[in-house]
């Protein structure tokens, strides 16, 4: 899905609730009221896909929502532009058109990373440093990942700011 903001450069404000605002009380609409809340600018939300090419250790970035299945090949996101923060908690929700043969090796994810049941979406929760104004993940496919048409919901401090379709041929 692209979002208006992406068409036309413009800039979206999200409010991130600092850890300090854990157990501070509600005092309606005065912005002197919130402190501990830190406005961050997002500039753009990007896809993209491409993978490292063998001979120098360079990444070769390709934008396109038609995505080749290869081992190796890596797919993601990046959020840029990125004002007013260091840090952010980002809640990111992958969904699969099936299971694939397996996930991974479990244990080196930070934060939450959970699997469901039916083992086609997994959710991963955790704080990201903002370097360079932009934050992203790459995912990277293995042999048994399924084709079909998969899902990258991307969520920054509790607001969902893109939702990335693509198809895996």
């Amino acid at each position: 899905m692209i979002f208006p903001w992406d068409r036309i450069g413009g800039v979206l404000v999200v409010w991130l609730l600092c850890a300090c605002w854990a157990g501070s009380a509600s005092t309606g609409s005065n912005p002197q009221a919130y402190p501990d809340r830190v406005p961050i600018v997002i500039d753009r939300t990007e896809f993209s896909f491409g993978t490292i090419l063998e001979y120098d250790d360079t990444f070769l970035v390709l934008e396109s929502r038609c995505i080749p299945r290869l081992p190796g090949q890596l797919y993601g996101w990046q959020i840029s532009g990125i004002v007013g923060a260091r840090s952010a908690l980002v809640r990111e929700k992958l969904v699969l058109p099936s299971a694939p043969e397996t996930w991974g090796e479990s244990g080196d994810e930070e934060g939450v990373f959970l699997i469901s049941e039916d083992r086609t979406t997994c959710l991963w929760e955790r704080y990201m440093p903002i370097i360079g104004e932009a934050v992203g993940n790459h995912w990277g496919f293995a042999e048994g990942d399924p084709r079909g048409i998969y899902e990258i919901q991307v969520t920054l401090a509790g607001v969902l700011l893109d939702e990335f379709l693509f198809f895996v041929d």
